[in-house]
């Protein structure tokens, strides 16, 4: 998804941050929702000051459960944007929206996790973004991006 987007982690264009600070036994997925709502509220300052602070000018957020505890913990309203993304049964719908400032991007799919990710699914996926950050840096600037992930 990076490379589509013109950023790269080992040309430090980006950067892996997670919605709370803290490794999980269980993991994330196995922790009950209260609890996971507990631990991004704890560390959404801390998220928010990181995106303050740092020059960070992109979020992506990858799959559902990243995209209702941002909007929900953290007040993020993401809008949809365009029609979804379809491939072998599995539709991905793509959001936007603003956090401290900084544009954020996100789809419903879990890519690293979810059934049916196809190749084809990820590069229609990353095509997309990437036409939105080309459309918009086109008027703004840079299009350096971070993911954030549960």
């Amino acid at each position: 998804m990076l490379k589509a987007l013109g950023a790269s982690y080992f040309a430090k264009t980006a950067c892996h941050l997670d919605l709370t600070q803290w490794t999980t036994d269980p993991t994330w997925t196995g922790l009950g929702r209260r609890i996971q709502e507990r631990l991004v509220a704890d560390d959404a300052e801390f998220l928010r000051a990181q995106l303050r602070t740092e020059s960070i000018s992109l979020v992506l957020l990858n799959g559902r459960a990243v995209l209702r505890a941002v909007e929900r913990t953290l007040g993020c309203a993401l809008r949809p944007l365009g029609p979804p993304v379809t491939d072998a049964g599995t539709t991905t719908k793509l959001y936007e929206g603003s956090l401290e400032g900084v544009r954020v991007l996100s789809w419903s799919t879990n890519l690293q996790s979810s059934f049916g990710v196809t190749k084809l699914l990820r590069t229609k996926l990353a095509e997309r973004l990437a036409t939105q950050l080309s459309r918009a840096s086109d008027s703004a600037g840079d299009s350096r991006g971070i993911e954030a992930r549960s």
